[in-house]
């Protein structure tokens, strides 16, 4: 199912997201897609945790992953993702 992005957390993205029923436990990995990227994240609803934004390799719709798949099936690309937003501070104020 696809829903407009103002309809779900990803309010910054523009386009059709691949949205599935709870029911439906599929994703792209069950589908033998390959993820290329983690454009953004969004904490969720408290109780699934963390959701990321996922592109596609050869497919034009993202889908929404949560935390615990996106862990097991492309662990460096959380990393990637979560590093790429790290901010340190210029100064330390532990000393």
């Amino acid at each position: 199912m696809n829903v407009k992005a103002g309809e779900i957390p990803f309010r910054y993205y523009k386009g059709d997201i691949i949205r599935r029923k709870p029911e439906d436990k599929s994703n792209g990995f069950d589908h033998g897609l390959t993820a290329v990227k983690i454009l953004e994240a969004d904490p969720g609803d408290g109780e699934s945790g963390i959701l990321y934004l996922v592109k596609w390799k050869e497919v034009t719709s993202l889908e929404i992953i949560g935390r615990e798949i996106a862990n097991e099936k492309i662990p460096q690309l959380v990393i990637e993702f979560l590093q790429s937003r790290l901010v340190f501070k210029s100064k330390c104020s532990y000393y």
